[in-house]
């Protein structure tokens, strides 16, 4: 499904990434190279993969920090 690229609506590519995210921080890292796989090519999908979970690491720490504030 093609959105209005204003559209604020959460797309397909991202509700994957969200889900890629939270499997890797998981420990699920063969879900989410699953996820990652039909997202970019085979040859980035472990790429992919690593960097979710700095990105991941980072919203929860930034998650932490607001909680805890």
């Amino acid at each position: 499904m093609r959105h209005d690229s204003e559209c604020k609506r959460v797309k397909a590519d991202e509700s994957c990434f969200a889900n890629l995210v939270v499997s890797e921080i998981k420990g699920k890292s063969d879900d989410a190279m699953l996820i990652a796989t039909p997202l970019v090519s085979p040859a980035f999908a472990l790429d992919l993969v690593t960097y979710s979970v700095e990105f991941g690491s980072a919203l929860q720490k930034t998650h932490n920090h607001f909680i805890v504030s």
